[in-house]
């Protein structure tokens, strides 16, 4: 068993105090579940990379959450909380070594209304979005790490993602419609938050509560259309999506511009964008597909692929969500592990002028996306 020497437990005797609740208690294993996606990071890296919890602990309903952590108060044990490790910012790692809690056997879909999902706070992101589809419905957000993450690690440590040019960032216009937390302590308690409230929990990584359940609202399903379009410059690109965010009339998912330096390292699809160009890349609704692309070519752009998801899936490319975002890095660090991120706040309102002049500052140093 695992022992990072920051505390005094008993921890085989912790581990009998947990009754039948399944744990993890190998060494290696408990060390791949100490880690999220902080080595994007150098900083994060060295000053993360040995932190190690004791024991995972992974209960499969709420009821043995609860008892867990109960028993965890109990011992006094430290608790870190984990969904699908998909974090980029050292959440879901126990400084302090002690218990990780891993959520994805809370993974049920307990209701689809006409416009909202409740689900378990470990539910795969992915499977929630699969259901909601199968009757007319998806989220209006999600992150770009779908496939693995967890709908509670997104509303615990996420603030907005694919959809958000939209519908905004996730503490916005209901988007969070409830959220049902346990507190640890001697004897935990259900406590339920709605309206403004949910952000109180929201973004709190886990530390004010551990979310169970999540009740979000929901949208239309579209057919979206994966679109990548080119520019000889970053500016048009850049203006490009700016006049498409404000554009209400057409239905878009997501509009991201990359910097050709970045393009390069984007190995799936170098066989679909042209050398030395600039990408605006784009979730757009087959019903504006016409007028979005009116604007690529009034901006001096041109469109280098439209497929749907099936098309896209049947072509063995990656959904264009997955180099958006913090995908974009984890593209570039598959072929380049040098390179890291800086995240850079531009004072509203935004235009390009700012931009472009951030970019001269940075020079070769950095690529913008």
């Amino acid at each position: 068993m695992s022992n990072s020497g920051k505390n005094d437990i008993d921890w085989q005797g912790f581990r009998g105090a947990l009754g039948d609740v399944p744990v993890i208690d190998k060494a290696p294993l408990i060390k791949r579940k100490s880690r999220d996606f902080f080595w994007y990071s150098p900083v994060l890296d060295r000053e993360l990379k040995d932190c190690v919890g004791d024991l995972v602990a992974q209960p499969r309903s709420q009821e043995e959450l609860a008892g867990v952590l109960e028993t965890a108060f109990a011992w006094g044990v430290p608790v870190t909380l984990r969904g699908g490790g998909t974090g980029n910012y050292g959440q879901a790692v126990p400084l302090e070594g002690g218990l990780i809690i891993e959520m994805t056997g809370l993974n049920r879909i307990l209701e689809i209304g006409e416009d909202f999902v409740r689900a378990e706070a470990g539910c795969n992101i992915h499977k929630v979005n699969q259901a909601l589809r199968e009757n007319g419905r998806e989220l209006p957000i999600f992150p770009s790490t779908e496939r693995m993450a967890t709908i509670g690690g997104f509303i615990g440590g996420g603030s907005s993602g694919i959809g958000s040019i939209e519908h905004g960032a996730l503490r916005d216009k209901g988007n969070i419609a409830e959220l049902t937390i346990l507190s640890l302590e001697a004897s935990p308690r259900k406590h339920r938050f709605s309206g403004p409230e949910v952000n109180d929990i929201h973004h709190a990584w886990g530390t004010n509560g551990v979310i169970t359940e999540v009740t979000l609202k929901t949208a239309p399903a579209r057919d979206w259309i994966n679109c990548i379009a080119s520019f000889a410059n970053y500016r048009a690109a850049f203006e490009t999506g700016m006049i498409l965010g404000e554009r209400d009339d057409l239905h878009r998912k997501l509009v991201s511009t990359v910097d050709q330096g970045i393009c390069a390292h984007f190995a799936k699809l170098q066989s679909r964008i042209p050398a030395g160009q600039h990408l605006l890349l784009a979730l757009i609704a087959r019903e504006h597909l016409e007028p979005f692309e009116r604007v690529i070519t009034e901006k001096g752009g041109a469109l280098n692929l439209a497929m749907s998801q099936d098309e896209m899936a049947a072509a063995d490319l990656p959904s264009i969500y997955e180099f958006a975002y913090n995908h974009t890095t984890l593209q570039v660090l598959m072929v380049d592990k040098s390179v890291t991120y800086l995240q850079a706040v531009v004072p509203a309102p935004i235009d390009a002028e700012a931009v472009e002049k951030l970019r001269h500052e940075l020079g070769d140093e950095a690529m913008m996306h």
